[in-house]
């Protein structure tokens, strides 16, 4: 389960609808703004955190969302890739068939309450 504020939904539907978009070896920094995590407090404490430790996310102001863990380890390991291309670790790859699809339903669930 994850509490997420309203900033933090459409900042995580932008980022996961940018990082669809690439290609194998696209620059990462190219197609994201400086602070693509906005608050980044926020960011750590109540999604990328939660989805690295497989664990729910703290109570907050925000909606509750829940992922079933196959979905939210694959959400995981994009956000992961666009954070290890964004520091330059590794080139981007581009999501994978079940990448995607997890991708898109949890974009599907923000968007249903936004």
């Amino acid at each position: 389960m994850l509490n997420l504020s309203p900033a933090l939904r459409a900042t995580l539907e932008n980022l996961l609808t940018i990082a669809g978009r690439l290609d194998d070896n696209a620059r990462i920094v190219d197609h994201l703004p400086d602070d693509w995590y906005g608050d980044l407090d926020e960011f750590r404490r109540s999604f990328y955190e939660p989805l690295r430790d497989r664990r729910s996310g703290p109570a907050g102001q925000g909606d509750n969302f829940s992922l079933d863990l196959q979905d939210a380890v694959l959400v995981f390991d994009v956000v992961k890739g666009i954070d290890d291309g964004w520091v330059g670790g590794t080139p981007w790859k581009a999501m994978s068939p079940e990448e995607r699809s997890a991708v898109d339903r949890f974009i599907e669930t923000l968007r249903q309450r936004l």
